[in-house]
């Protein structure tokens, strides 16, 4: 069996690894869409022919994540990436 690793934060040396990860997802998740600022959506904006391009334009169509902020945004901002990106959802 593995070890078992517990959070104690009295503990600072033993738990730095956890506690940065814990962190880090913390500020991760404060953002409910981070679709906004998405790396690959930029690159696709950017060159849509390249390859990250490709992949992010493909990985909209089964992100949960991309259809929860489609629904959230408003009317006139949905028009705008369903004309921008070719969307085919409703």
């Amino acid at each position: 069996m593995g070890r078992r690793i517990s959070y104690d934060p009295k503990k600072k040396k033993q738990n730095t690894i956890i506690a940065y990860f814990y962190n880090n997802l913390k500020k991760t998740y404060k953002m409910k869409y981070p679709c906004e600022n998405c790396s690959l959506r930029a690159k696709y904006d950017k060159n849509p022919n390249s390859f990250l391009g490709k992949l992010w334009r493909l990985h909209i169509n089964v992100c949960p994540g991309f259809y929860g902020y489609y629904k959230s945004v408003d009317t006139q901002k949905k028009a705008e990436l369903k004309k921008e990106y070719h969307l085919k959802r409703k």
